[in-house]
């Protein structure tokens, strides 16, 4: 029974994350937009670096009665693909997945679009 409740438990937070990777040599700002257009992370990653995004499917109310449930709404809408937006420091587009699943893995070199590099530093 214990193995069967872990399970389940991990196949249910497959759901709603995301795992991302940033595999350059920059240190990158990861956004994540949902398929129905609900911002769900930003954040600094640095170079080499995973970390892991849940969208609120996890923490919020799915049936839309508690606090913030106005702009998400999954009971209605999907979440999935994501949209993956990866930014050098400066504000230029690194990359960008726009089909990303629940419970992948998301990498800055393997996304499309961008340039896949940033420029010098700043003074």
């Amino acid at each position: 029974m214990k193995k069967f409740i872990i399970m389940l438990f991990c196949m249910n937070s497959a759901f709603c994350s995301l795992s991302v990777f940033n595999d350059s040599a920059f240190p990158l700002t990861v956004k994540v937009i949902a398929a129905n257009g609900v911002h769900i992370a930003e954040k600094e990653v640095p170079a080499h670096f995973q970390t892991y995004i849940e969208d609120q499917l996890g923490i919020s109310d799915p049936v839309g009665e508690g606090p913030g449930h106005a702009e998400f709404k999954n009971q209605t809408d999907s979440m999935t693909p994501y949209q993956v937006y990866w930014y050098c420091s400066d504000g230029s587009l690194y990359s960008s997945c726009m089909n990303a699943g629940a419970g992948a893995t998301v990498t800055a070199n393997t996304c499309e679009g961008g340039s896949r590099s940033c420029p010098a530093c700043c003074k």
